[in-house]
């Protein structure tokens, strides 16, 4: 039953994941558009260097005060390129819905890394039942060699308990969360019964 369940999780999980890329892919999609329309009226704006007296460098600052800065390169430690749009109501809600769009593009390749990292996290304890099992089936388990589930402090590990942390052959296994360490734990009990 917790297999059927595992995997309606995960066909949720890949349309969930499809239904982020296609709306990134969109995103993406949308945001080209609006920086080809500002390339289009963009200039530079630089800030110039001059020699003063006694042989030293200053550096005079761009005017950029007319104009709305979409970006800034560095060309050297102290001197600046800025590519400007001309300050007029179009051009600040091009501005607007440029700036819009890399935010929600942030946001969207958040929810896609949150979904690859619960997407591992869903697999390892199926991986580990796997392990287990196998271990159990070939009778490793009763071997020198056989290991149990130890709770570290980031993750759970598949390891020897009296090497414990020390086993230099430990595997990890999943995250550790509650629920993950309450899975571990029923993992010790299949082990600990099959002995």
């Amino acid at each position: 039953m917790k297999l059927v369940v595992y995997l309606h999780q995960q066909t949720n999980k890949s349309h969930l994941k499809l239904k982020t890329m296609t709306k990134l892919q969109k995103i993406q999609r949308q945001l080209s558009e609006v920086e080809s329309a500002i390339s289009a009226i963009s200039f530079e704006r630089k800030d110039t260097s001059y020699r003063r007296s006694g042989g030293y460098f200053g550096t005079a600052k761009a005017d950029t005060d007319d104009c709305i800065i979409i970006k800034s390169v560095a060309r050297t430690r102290y001197l600046n390129t800025y590519i400007c749009i001309y300050n007029n109501k179009t051009n600040q809600l091009l501005k607007l819905k440029f700036d819009e769009l890399k935010n929600i593009m942030a946001i969207e390749q958040a929810r896609l890394a949150k979904i690859a990292r619960n997407k591992w996290a869903k697999e390892s304890i199926v991986k580990a039942w796997e392990v287990v099992r196998n271990d159990v089936a070939n009778g490793w388990h009763k071997t020198n060699y056989g290991k149990i589930m130890m709770q570290g402090d980031r993750h759970i590990y598949y390891a020897h308990p009296s090497y414990g942390h020390d086993d230099y052959n430990k595997w990890m296994a999943m995250p550790n969360t509650p629920a993950n360490w309450k899975a571990a734990q029923e993992i010790n009990e299949f082990i600990n019964s099959n002995k």
